[in-house]
């Protein structure tokens, strides 16, 4: 039961992370536009490959602190500066949402999300972030096979969120501004949530 938790975990977090309109997916739109859906999901294909290859990192490196546990409490007490941090980046953005450029890119699609999801090294460090807090609340276990499956999670998280976006394309290419500002009001609210939990059961257990 442990692993569906897991790959829920991971797909929830990827979910969140793509829903903004930014350059992965918006490239993801503009690939489609010009080229067709095939070409879009391809895209998808290639990103969500290289997203997996983050979480390996990221996640990885989460599990073996799991094992240190004198590390956590100092983990827990940034985890609370990075929400709040977070929250303000996206509540600004929502203040002033402009949007990324989008890549056009020419080539085979796969290659593309593969390049465009690789120049997105934040995920590694937001990974790590979120599966070390979910680790030390008892959330999801990265011990054993279990981390896996919270990795396969994000990667097909992922992957699916660019699909969405290369189906809709059309919609979201005139509608994405508008997108963009409500999401990020929304996450911005999320992060500082998060970051009032955390802080309430660090300091009064």
């Amino acid at each position: 039961m442990q692993f569906v938790i897991n790959f829920l975990f991971g797909v929830l977090i990827t979910v969140l992370g793509i829903t903004i309109p930014g350059l992965i997916n918006m490239s993801a739109v503009q690939i489609t536009l010009s080229r067709n859906l095939k070409a879009g999901i391809l895209f998808s294909i290639g990103s969500a490959i290289v997203i997996f290859a983050q979480a390996v990192i990221g996640v990885g490196f989460a599990g073996y602190l799991a094992e240190h546990r004198e590390i956590l409490s100092m983990i827990k007490k940034l985890a609370i500066l990075i929400f709040i941090i977070l929250s303000i980046v996206f509540f600004y953005k929502g203040l002033r949402p402009k949007l990324q450029e989008h890549s056009k890119g020419q080539g085979h699609p796969i290659l593309i999300g593969m390049a465009i999801a690789g120049m997105n090294v934040l995920n590694i460090p937001f990974f790590f972030t979120i599966s070390t807090v979910g680790q030390a609340h008892g959330w999801i276990d990265l011990q054993q096979s279990s981390g896996f499956f919270m990795m396969l999670g994000l990667s097909l998280g992922g992957f699916f969120m660019l699909c969405l976006y290369a189906y809709f394309a059309r919609y979201i290419n005139t509608h994405a501004q508008f997108f963009a500002r409500n999401l990020n009001y929304f996450l911005s609210g999320l992060f500082l949530f998060l970051a009032v939990v955390q802080w309430v059961q660090l300091y009064y257990p």
